[in-house]
């Protein structure tokens, strides 16, 4: 497997020891406040380009050379989805934030 981008810049073996302190401080606050798995949630956001085309396309061999692309604008066009689950599997719907009519 071949990592891009901030995952293939991670050393695991040089963060492992804050990992464990993390892990262990962690574990004490969810036994120290009675903490239940349904009550740890993970959450993400990521942008959503809606109206933007492919960068690329697939064409059969024989056709190489004869395909004519063209310059398209990019899209600015995007929203915010925020994604959301909980340690035990509980799933959060979808929170999307787009562009104010009046910033």
């Amino acid at each position: 497997m071949h990592l891009h981008g901030e995952a293939g810049e991670v050393d695991l073996v040089a963060n492992e020891g804050s990992m464990k302190k993390f892990r262990d401080r962690i574990a004490k606050l969810v036994d120290k406040y009675e903490i239940q798995p349904g009550q740890i949630f993970n959450a993400d956001q990521t942008g959503l380009f809606y109206s933007k085309l492919p960068n690329h396309s697939y064409a059969k061999r024989e056709h190489k050379g004869t395909m004519r692309g063209e310059k398209l604008m990019k899209a600015k066009e995007r929203v915010t989805i925020m994604v959301c689950v909980g340690s035990d599997g509980t799933k959060i719907p979808l929170t999307m934030v787009g562009k104010a009519v009046r910033p």
